[in-house]
């Protein structure tokens, strides 16, 4: 995969590139097991890849090999 940017994600990205439920990610929150937000807006709560990433790999839930960055495409209805 090539350069990934530092980019905001949102419940629904976070589950699709650490391939879990958005549901998942929403259980992490609310049991304090996630980092905070990085950035808010007035709608949603944002985390960066960089974040994200680093937790998921600090907590063995990083799903892929070692030195890969993630799926970012994330499909939109």
């Amino acid at each position: 995969m090539g350069i990934v940017t530092d980019i905001p994600m949102g419940r629904g990205e976070i589950a699709h590139m650490l391939k879990v439920k958005p549901n998942t990610v929403s259980q992490w929150i609310a049991r304090e097991l996630f980092p905070e937000h990085d950035i808010t807006t007035s709608r949603q709560r944002l985390w960066l890849h960089s974040t994200v990433r680093t937790w998921a790999i600090m907590t063995k839930r990083w799903p892929y090999e070692e030195g890969e960055q993630g799926d970012l495409l994330y499909p939109r209805d």
